[in-house]
């Protein structure tokens, strides 16, 4: 026990330590700029509890307006991971999963954040029987409103074809849930950015990691562990459309293990800073039943059901409610067998 206490005051001492380091650019004010964390959560592999107390540690001390979750899972006995790690933070939480509330598993992709939720979406992307989901937010953020969509694509080394579908429909799905305000898109995308099926994203959008850093760096970074058994390779990534908003700095988050040698997943995370381009003052609408340039106190773990209709052939709940999903392998011959860069079972 004094040894956990301990590793995990460490683990404390240098999440505070990263959020300095997470500044190549001068500090601003929150108002000139929106902030947002990608995490892919490993589901519940290897020490999950311990796993979660550095992620805590790092997101508190980041304090990001929006962290986008992948390979999230409730199953019996393990409460919906974004949820928990949203309670534990005072976040506001979505949750998006091809399983049907009520399931015995669940298992998808969230989205947290210490901002009012005006609405969310939803869409499964095909193969249906590859178990993936994008997931809309659309957030007010200090008076201005920001599009957050999370996603997680097919896995494996041979799927190259069955991802440029899924952005394809992807991209749709942003269309659709576009508003007028700023947009973020994040995830693991099981591709580098130079990879053929990520060619429409680099047509539209900005990958926050190479503006900020430049090509040089961004072509040396991973987002895979190592540690973890894999290649190193940047799959993880934050984009958004250029003129909507301006990386400012993007960093690796979550690249060592904490004094006791946990490590957060076996994905790093990214996190980035991005600064608005247009003055303050763009309309945003109401969070139900307030105002929304007077955002009411988060509610730890709360989730909010979607407001307007989801374009996808069939319309599971972001409700946290129930249980998530299985992480099993799917069946050799469905949307693909073999493990992509993963000593693990991924879905």
């Amino acid at each position: 026990m004094r040894a956990r206490l301990a590793a995990r005051l460490a683990a404390g001492a240098a999440a505070a330590a990263l959020a300095g380091a997470c500044a190549h650019a001068p500090p601003r004010d929150p108002a000139t700029g929106v902030t947002a964390v990608t995490l892919n959560l490993w589901h519940d592999q290897h020490d999950w509890p311990a796993r979660r107390a550095v992620i805590v540690d790092t997101l508190r001390a980041l304090a990001p307006d929006v962290v986008l979750l992948q390979e999230v899972l409730e199953k019996p006995g393990l409460p919906n991971q974004a949820a928990d790690l949203a309670e534990r933070l005072g976040l506001r939480v979505v949750f998006a999963s091809v399983d049907p509330p009520g399931a015995a598993k669940r298992y998808g992709n969230a989205i947290l954040t210490p901002h009012p939720i005006a609405s969310s979406r939803e869409v499964r992307l095909a193969p249906f029987d590859d178990h993936r989901v994008a997931l809309h937010a659309r957030l007010v953020v200090r008076g201005r409103l920001l599009d957050a969509v999370v996603t997680h694509l097919h896995h494996t080394a041979e799927g190259g074809a069955i991802r440029a579908a899924q952005v394809r429909d992807l991209l749709a799905f942003v269309d659709a849930t576009r508003g007028p305000g700023a947009l973020i898109l994040g995830g693991d995308f099981n591709a580098a950015p130079d990879e053929p099926e990520l060619a429409p994203l680099r047509a539209r959008f900005m990958d926050a990691f190479a503006a900020a850093r430049g090509a040089a760096v961004a072509a040396g970074a991973t987002t895979l562990n190592p540690a973890k058994g894999h290649a190193a390779r940047r799959i993880d990534h934050l984009f958004a459309p250029p003129g909507t908003l301006r990386a400012e700095a993007c960093e690796v988050i979550l690249d060592a293990p904490a004094p006791d040698g946990t490590w957060a997943s076996d994905h790093f995370g990214l996190w980035a800073r991005f600064v608005w381009p247009w003055p303050r003052g763009v309309p945003a609408p109401p969070e139900p039943g307030g105002d929304p340039l007077r955002p009411r106190p988060a509610r730890p773990g709360a989730a909010y059901r979607p407001s307007i209709a989801t374009p996808a052939p069939r319309q599971p709940s972001p409700s946290i409610s129930g249980s998530p999903a299985n992480t099993e392998q799917r069946p050799a011959g469905g949307a693909g067998s073999a493990a992509r860069n993963s000593p693990h079972v991924e879905r």
